[in-house]
C-alpha cells in the first residue's frame, strides 16, 4: 500500500493537515479572500497599501485635544472621567495623553 500524500500549499490541502473545529470557517473565508484578490487587483486593500506608502494619511482623522488643559486639570485632582466629560473626548483619550511619553510635561507651580 502507498502512503498518501497532502499537498499543503492550497487552501483545501491545508485545511486538511489541520482537522479543527475551525478549519471549516478558515477555509471559507481564504477562498473567499483569494477569489476577492484575483477578481479586484486595485481592491481596497491595496489602494490603501498603496496610499501608506505614499506617506497619506490613511484611517480616520487624529481628535485635537487641549493637552495642557488635561494635563492641568489632572494636577488640580480631577478623576479621568470628569476631564473626560469636561473635554467632551473618551476616558481612553485622557489616559492615552496622561501616558503619552514625548509630550513634555507642564512644569508644576512652587
Amino acid at each position: 500500500m502507498r502512503a498518501q500524500t497532502v499537498e499543503a500549499t492550497t487552501h483545501v490541502g491545508h485545511a486538511g493537515c489541520k482537522p479543527d473545529l475551525g478549519s471549516g470557517a478558515k477555509l471559507n473565508h481564504l477562498r473567499m479572500r483569494s477569489r476577492i484578490e484575483r477578481s479586484n487587483p486595485g481592491s481596497v486593500r491595496a489602494g490603501m497599501r498603496r496610499a501608506r506608502l505614499e506617506g497619506r494619511q490613511t484611517g480616520r482623522n487624529p481628535i485635537e485635544v487641549d493637552q495642557a488643559g488635561i494635563r492641568r486639570d489632572r494636577c488640580q485632582g480631577q478623576s479621568l472621567r470628569q476631564i473626560a466629560k469636561g473635554h467632551r473626548v473618551s476616558a481612553a483619550t485622557i489616559w492615552r495623553v496622561l501616558h503619552d511619553q514625548t509630550a513634555q510635561l507642564p512644569e508644576k507651580p512652587a
